[in-house]
């Protein structure tokens, strides 16, 4: 009676990102080439309109995003995650590389270089207030760092580095506060400790 609900139709590299990564968990189980071809077409699709200079990706397409610069780890890592779980899939190289990009950029834009872990978004020089203060998000964080195991194991490279960004972001964020917060719903924090069990190195 009151007609269709509205639609966003906004195209979020998070969100596509986690479905990337769902598509090639169907295709994994299923052995179903249509997941695939669905995760490949996404990825390719956000790279095109989400890609940043600065080899992070965009929360919305530029265009739609014109008000800010800022860029976010949930986004960044989401999809770097959806980026893994298509190269599991598919054994493209690019698709390792492309997701080796994106942590880079979070390493060098978003990690805090004191207390370790990593930053909700880049600097936000107009922040005043509250919003100056900069928050570490626990789920985006334990995402980031499985992200980092992932990358870690498959290229010697960048091990040394990542491996000492684990073991600083885990200190971060593995507080007993953080874990009791957390009640029962601690299955992707658990995981990330199995993924990166062997690469992380003591924190200084």
């Amino acid at each position: 009676a009151l007609g269709v609900p509205r639609v966003d139709t906004h195209e979020y590299a998070r969100e596509n990102g986690l479905a990337i990564r769902a598509y090639c968990t169907l295709a994994r189980v299923t052995k179903d080439d249509s997941a695939t071809k669905e995760a490949t077409r996404a990825a390719d699709r956000i790279l095109t309109t989400h890609a940043d200079s600065r080899g992070g990706v965009t929360h919305d397409s530029p265009s739609a995003e014109v008000s800010t610069k800022l860029l976010h780890l949930a986004d960044n890592a989401a999809f770097a995650w959806g980026l893994l779980g298509l190269w599991e899939v598919t054994h493209v190289e690019a698709r390792l590389a492309q997701a080796t990009t994106i942590a880079d950029f979070v390493l060098a834009n978003l990690e805090d270089p004191k207390g370790g872990g990593f930053f909700a978004h880049t600097a936000d020089d107009a922040a005043v207030g509250i919003f100056a203060e900069r928050r570490k998000p626990f789920e985006d964080n334990v995402l980031m760092l499985r992200v980092l195991g992932r990358i870690a194991k498959q290229s010697p490279d960048k091990a040394p580095a990542y491996s000492r960004s684990i073991a600083r972001g885990l200190r971060a964020i593995a507080t007993p506060e953080a874990i009791k917060d957390r009640g029962r719903f601690v299955g992707d924090y658990l995981l990330m400790h199995d993924e990166t069990l062997g690469v992380r190195t003591p924190s200084k």
